[in-house]
């Protein structure tokens, strides 16, 4: 079943960006803000509990301008090479969360779905 689906997404991915970012100060393209997102588990290995993060920073001083954070509970198994089902709803709600409190964070380098 996920693999059908793996392979549906595949087609729709965009291996390149196609925006020129300019590390220049006060270019009009200038990069400015960066983000990560990450699902860290609890120490018991057979727990599906777990914390999603997103960390903005700003560029190039790296400084922590954002950050959020979401004690969850996975609901699918771990399956080798499908991380993604189990884990992107979590962090697509904490960019979706961003986005509607402080869209003048949203970092610039992030997936194009999100």
């Amino acid at each position: 079943m996920y693999y059908r689906e793996q392979l549906q997404l595949k087609k729709s991915l965009i291996p390149t960006d196609s925006k020129q970012w300019d590390l220049t100060s006060g270019s009009p393209n200038q990069l400015r803000l960066v983000g990560g997102v990450d699902i860290s588990f609890v120490n018991d290995a057979n727990s599906n509990e777990a914390c999603a993060s997103l960390v903005v920073c700003s560029y190039p001083d790296l400084e922590v301008v954002y950050e959020d954070y979401q004690k969850v509970q996975l609901q699918l198994p771990y399956i080798p090479g499908f991380l993604a089902f189990r884990e992107v709803g979590f962090i697509v709600d904490l960019v979706e969360k961003l986005r509607k409190s402080k869209p003048s964070l949203l970092p610039q380098v992030r997936s194009p779905v999100l």
